[in-house]
């Protein structure tokens, strides 16, 4: 999304925050934790690995199962990279785990994964949510303050291993890991002034 799009999002969700105690985004893993950097909102939903979109088309078309899956139609759950911030098909992935140029910077440092790197492409599901309540446990564990500027941080991070990874690691016939919300969010949370909800609370 554009910068200007994702503005227009949080314009109108403040307004929902203004008369709403508790305002939750739906489906919106990329721009949800943003937003409760911010303040705007005090939560946000996601699709729990199922790459965050609802497709009614694709429940219709059959596909190979994996050998965890148990049927063999709708979305299949993709495989998080926190460090990058972006939801991959597993056969990207599990390229990426196999690729010694990149996979160190991909590594889990959660408990579940000592001693398996790819840990991530064998457990989609269970690590889409670890991974996205340790991010949130970590911000909400900081003052409002500080949280925009360690949201901003944490993007721009996730920006620069994307780039590492569509410059010599895109595995063949996979499609480079797009960035232009990353980088608008990243855009927006880099500004000098701080949030309404943020100024109010200092």
């Amino acid at each position: 999304m554009s910068e200007s799009k994702i503005k227009s999002m949080l314009a109108v969700t403040q307004m929902f925050a203004d008369v709403i105690p508790d305002v939750v985004l739906g489906y919106q893993g990329i721009v949800g934790p943003a937003a409760v950097s911010m303040g705007v909102v005090s939560g946000f939903t996601t699709g729990i690995g199922l790459r965050e979109q609802y497709d009614y088309t694709n429940l219709r078309k059959p596909h190979e199962p994996a050998e965890d899956d148990d049927h063999a139609f709708g979305p299949q759950a993709g495989v998080r990279l926190p460090n990058a911030d972006a939801t991959v098909p597993r056969r990207f992935a599990e390229a990426l785990y196999q690729d010694i140029g990149i996979r160190a910077r991909l590594r889990y440092t959660y408990a579940c994964c000592q001693g398996c790197i790819d840990g991530p492409a064998h457990d989609p599901r269970g690590h889409y949510l670890r991974s996205r309540t340790e991010e949130l446990t970590s911000m909400l564990d900081r003052p409002l303050a500080w949280r925009q500027r360690m949201e901003q941080q944490r993007l721009e991070r996730a920006t620069d291993t994307i780039e590492m990874i569509n410059a010599n690691h895109v595995p063949d016939k996979c499609h480079p890991i797009k960035t232009r919300t990353l980088r608008s969010l990243s855009s927006l949370l880099d500004r000098d002034e701080p949030t309404a909800a943020a100024s109010t609370s200092a």
